[in-house]
């Protein structure tokens, strides 16, 4: 069974991915696309991170692999489920699209503890990025566009344990159903389920 699991953005809802979901689904994939609150992060994203957990643990158990696809801050939240919450031990495949990794001086114009995490030189992404070998062995890709108006600056979403993907998206948003991106995710989900 292929199981992906979709973490939204910042002020978003799992509903962002309706298009990428029905183009996985459609092709056998099981997903799950939660809303996780509070939705601007403001408790931290590491609080994000344990809702997370619960809502996967509750979908397909405490074992079963699945490979994860975040988006924007939901990459972030992804990282630490991963890295610190224990996710790696089942974690097979990791997408980030338009994910702050370095981090994005418009967090510095919102309130709240995730906000704050998001900052460049936060000591939460310095973590993240300092231990990263918990992917090590994980098939690990990252998308971004040089137009990216919201993750500046645009190359605090690349991922030096990644395969970095530049796509000539317009906007922040519309990476998320830009059909190079849908169908190359879904294509390297299905390759990978297929081999296993």
């Amino acid at each position: 069974m292929m199981n992906v699991v979709f973490i939204h953005g910042i002020l978003d809802t799992g509903h962002i991915f309706k298009r990428m979901r029905t183009a996985f689904e459609t092709a056998d994939i099981h997903c799950l696309a939660p809303s996780l609150k509070p939705r601007d992060g403001r408790t931290g994203l590491d609080r994000l991170a344990e809702d997370l957990m619960q809502q996967i643990d509750a979908e397909f158990g405490t074992d079963e692999p699945i490979s994860i696809v975040g988006f924007s801050m939901g990459s972030i939240v992804g990282r630490y489920y991963i890295q610190e919450l224990g996710g790696h031990d089942r974690v097979k495949q990791y997408f980030s699209i338009a994910g702050p990794h370095r981090g994005s001086i418009w967090s510095f114009f919102y309130p709240g503890r995730g906000a704050r995490h998001m900052r460049p030189g936060s000591t939460f992404l310095k973590n993240l990025n300092d231990s990263a070998s918990e992917f090590d062995g994980m098939e690990c890709h990252a998308y971004w566009t040089p137009f990216d108006l919201m993750i500046v600056p645009q190359h605090s979403a690349l991922l030096p344990f990644a395969e970095n993907h530049r796509v000539l998206s317009w906007c922040h948003p519309c990476l998320l159903i830009n059909p190079h991106v849908m169908n190359d995710i879904r294509d390297k989900v299905i390759n990978h389920w297929n081999f296993v």
